[in-house]
């Protein structure tokens, strides 16, 4: 599986100078095709839309939060959409802070308990790495609106290790054979209220997706591409595999050879310049 077979969508958290009705001209005037909200704002449109959102605070002077939604998108042109919606909302004002997120929804409505179950392993196991590429605010448990889902997994009574938690985790999700099941484990349920992870498989039962939250908030076009990229090749890798089992360490380096190597060399720059030149594990 590779990155064109597979569908994605993005939410763009952001705070914006007046109000939501201006950047949706400006939207519709960079060439994307939009979409007026009619009934529930969570409902996939065919078009971009700009929604409220209530989960932002501390917004600049005289800007409103707001999140600007993709329609489902794929492929390179999918990610030149996603591009020309972030230097749109750049060139009209839009900014984040700690407080915003960028999250990538990948298409999995066909997706077998096994490769959910893949996916879920394999996340265990890069969390660390992914951790990496995000400010600090979304590392760990830091952020309650994209929390650890390799604590959760493991258990809060378990070693703060690789090691422990790894262990602990796997051994729960062997032998199950449901989404639901295994959003329990790596989400401590399976209903809209536990989505707020860093994995999230409540929204295979809405919209068909897994979604990623971890992402800071964003308004740079190849900061956004080169996430997208990355989780859908951890999703297309995951659902090439029979089945994960082995336990050990994977290096941060075996997790960006699932992009291209143009875009792998951008996450590792960007790696050192978050972590400030400081010793990294490989």
């Amino acid at each position: 599986m590779q990155f064109q077979d597979f569908t994605f969508g993005v939410e763009i958290e952001c705070y914006v100078p007046g109000n939501a009705t201006r950047l949706f001209a400006a939207l519709q005037a960079a060439g994307l095709s939009m979409s007026h909200v009619a009934g529930s704002i969570h409902a996939t449109t065919s078009g971009w839309k700009v929604v409220p959102d209530g989960s932002l605070h501390s917004a600049p002077a005289g800007h409103v939060g707001v999140e600007v939604v993709s329609p489902i998108l794929r492929g390179d042109e999918g990610l030149a959409q996603v591009v020309r919606a972030m230097d749109a909302i750049k060139a009209f004002g839009g900014k984040v802070n700690t407080t915003c997120g960028l999250h990538v929804h990948v298409g999995a409505q066909s997706a077998t308990a096994t490769q959910l179950k893949n996916l879920a392993k394999m996340f265990l196991k890069y969390e660390h790495h992914l951790d990496s590429l995000c400010p600090p605010t979304r590392r760990g448990n830091a952020n309650r609106y994209c929390q650890s889902n390799r604590q959760q997994a493991a258990g809060y009574g378990v070693a703060a290790t690789y090691e422990a938690q790894i262990a602990a985790a796997f051994g729960k999700l062997d032998g199950l054979r449901s989404a639901s099941a295994i959003a329990t484990v790596i989400n401590g349920g399976w209903n809209r209220g536990n989505r707020y992870y860093k994995l999230n498989y409540q929204s295979l039962s809405s919209h068909g997706t897994v979604e990623f939250r971890q992402h800071a908030g964003t308004v740079e076009g190849q900061k956004a591409s080169a996430w997208i990229k990355l989780m859908v090749g951890l999703v297309a890798s995951s659902f090439s595999l029979k089945s994960v089992t082995t336990q050990r360490e994977p290096s941060f380096d075996k997790l960006v050879r699932k992009v291209d190597r143009a875009t792998a060399d951008y996450l590792k720059a960007r790696r050192v310049a978050l972590n400030r030149g400081g010793a990294l594990a490989d």
